[in-house]
Order: structure tokens, then C-alpha cells, then sequence
């Protein structure tokens, strides 16, 4: 099935089969495909589930690469919408530095939106819940709209690129006392964008 997907994009310029899959290693890169001809990048979530050490992420790294079929580009993601923001599980200061292995690690490297920019976990209300697990079993701590909280953005760009668009709603009533930017976050030496 795999292969078929694959052929079939194959048949379009610049275009990437990318396979978001909770495997261990040795059946995750099963899905390189027979002479890489399956997917170009199996999504690798090692780094969102390992404990957060320089020997648990050394051996991850190394058990990896080892797995990796020949020529098959490995890939590295340290944050997604179904685990808790990257800041929250680590720590601010961590986080910068997850960045930095992130982006130089060999392959191809996929932060999540907000993670730039320290953003951390957010409380969601149960009665704002909309996540359909945590709404199937609530209370038990499975949602994750604590994650998928729209980007905090300044409150400037609320009246221009999100004018009369329901995720300005969205901001104010997750961030109601926060003023976030990007701008900003460069001059904060905690974030993953700080420039020197």
C-alpha cells in the first residue's frame, strides 16, 4: 500500500510521502520500502518520548541511525499535536537546547508551530474541551487542546492577518494576558529564536 502511495507521488515534481507512524525502530524503518521506494520520511518520534537526558538521547540517536535502511534519509521531530509542548515537558532552557540538537542532527528536522518560541502546555476548561479523547473519557488527562492552541501572536497582528477570523477569539481567551511575537522572542535568551 505504501509502494502505491509512493508511486503515485512520484508522479508529481517536489513532492514528499511522509508518514506519521508510533513505531519502534526496527519496524518503523520498514517503512522506507523495498529500495526506499515507500516512504521518503517515517516520521521519527523517539525524541518526543525519551527521557529527557544526554545518555537516553545518545542511545537514541545512535539505535536510529543504526536502524536506518542504507541511503534513507533519517528524520528527527521533537514536537507535535498529540504530546505536550516541548517547553512544558522539559523545561524553557531545555527546550532551546532540544532546538539546537534538532537542527543539527543529521536529516531532516519538523518543530512544531509555537515551539520556536517557548510555547508552553495550555489549562483547557472542560467545558472547552474539543479534543474527541478527552471527550470520550474525560478527566483522565488523554486531550491534547492543551497543544493545539493557536499560535500567540502580538496582539497587533489581531486586528490585520487574523482580522475577523475566529482564532482571534481563540488567542484571547487561551493567552487573554500575554503579548507574544516573534519579534520579541529574539531578544528573549530563552527562546529557540534568539539571535546573537
Amino acid at each position: 500500500m505504501i509502494a502505491e502511495m509512493r508511486r503515485v507521488v512520484d508522479e508529481f515534481p517536489c513532492r514528499v510521502l511522509i508518514g506519521e507512524i508510533y513505531l519502534p525502530f526496527e519496524r518503523l524503518v520498514t517503512y522506507y520500502g523495498k529500495d526506499l521506494a515507500g516512504a521518503h520520511l517515517p516520521f521519527n518520534f523517539a525524541l518526543l518520548l525519551v527521557p529527557w537526558n544526554a545518555r537516553a538521547i545518545e542511545k537514541i540517536i545512535r539505535d536510529y541511525e543504526a536502524a536506518l535502511p542504507t541511503g534513507a534519509w533519517p528524520n528527527w521531530v521533537l514536537g507535535n499535536h498529540d504530546r505536550p509542548r516541548l517547553a512544558s515537558r522539559i523545561g524553557k532552557a531545555q527546550a532551546r537546547i532540544a532546538a539546537m540538537l534538532l537542527l543539527t542532527l543529521r536529516g531532516t528536522p519538523t518543530l512544531y508551530y509555537g515551539d520556536e518560541i517557548g510555547m508552553q502546555q495550555v489549562a483547557i476548561a472542560p467545558d472547552q474541551v474539543r479534543d474527541p479523547f478527552e471527550k470520550n473519557v474525560p478527566g483522565i488527562g488523554v486531550g491534547r487542546d492543551g497543544c493545539r492552541t493557536p499560535m500567540q501572536v502580538e496582539r497587533l497582528a489581531l486586528r490585520g492577518l487574523l482580522h475577523g477570523y475566529a482564532m482571534a477569539a481563540l488567542v484571547r481567551r487561551f493567552h487573554p494576558r500575554k503579548t507574544w511575537s516573534i519579534s520579541k522572542r529574539t531578544s528573549d535568551r530563552l527562546s529557540a529564536s534568539t539571535r546573537r
